[in-house]
């Protein structure tokens, strides 16, 4: 018995939109540069966005 089809998610198919992790990523950097959010949980956020890509 299979545990996954194979019209499931794969490694070719991402879970995330790039276009909407792009626009996340410019979203992120204006909160920053409004200083909105703190240097640490901005590169952690960042971090996380751009491995995404």
């Amino acid at each position: 018995m299979r545990i996954r089809e194979d019209s499931g998610l794969g490694g070719q198919r991402s879970v995330f939109d790039r276009d909407a992790l792009v626009a996340a990523i410019e979203e992120l950097d204006e909160q920053f540069r409004a200083g909105e959010i703190e240097l640490p949980a901005y590169q952690m956020k960042k971090r996380f966005l751009v491995r995404q890509l």
